[in-house]
């Protein structure tokens, strides 16, 4: 009984998730152009990949960033991605301790989720888009980072042109 439980749960979920991310998703390679050059930066060529599935949709982009031992993982994702990806940020909550920071704060108007790893400087900044002025995750941008503090990372997102991100997946 309780394995058919489990079942049904683990398949509402799974409905929830493909019902609530039927939309048209930008190309991945459509989305390369929201990558802007960092001064300073070395880059690599941005790859993607769209894919449809049992669980639903989902876009991701990504463009890496190197400056020195510095690294930033600049990615765009869409669909099932971009809600896995905002699930850990879902409640408001601001923690520190003295190995990490887990926060939540608005950049640029948009709601913003961050863990960063004092020791190793290392973290992950995810920035929630909503499309159609719906309160729906349809896209995140998201940047996975070595080396830098998270103050430093929201500066460089600044930089981003979300609300033309935000833009393509209406």
């Amino acid at each position: 009984m309780k394995k058919i439980i489990i079942y049904l749960i683990i398949t509402l979920i799974f409905f929830f998730i493909s019902s609530s991310t039927i939309m048209a998703l930008p190309k991945y390679s459509d989305l390369y152009s929201y990558f802007i050059d960092l001064k300073g930066w070395e880059t690599e060529e941005p790859t993607g990949v769209n894919l449809s599935g049992p669980v639903g949709e989902m876009v991701s982009a990504e463009k890496k960033y190197k400056k020195g031992l510095q690294e930033l993982h600049v990615k765009i994702l869409g669909g099932t991605a971009a809600i896995l990806a905002w699930a850990p940020f879902t409640m408001t909550i601001n923690l520190e301790t003295p190995e990490e920071i887990i926060e939540t704060l608005k950049v640029k108007d948009f709601n913003t989720g961050v863990r960063y790893h004092k020791k190793d400087k290392t973290g992950i900044v995810v920035v929630q888009i909503f499309a159609n002025g719906k309160n729906e995750n349809k896209a995140v941008f998201v940047i996975e980072y070595i080396n830098i503090h998270y103050k430093d990372v929201i500066k460089i997102i600044e930089k981003f042109p979300l609300n033309k991100i935000k833009d393509a997946f209406k």
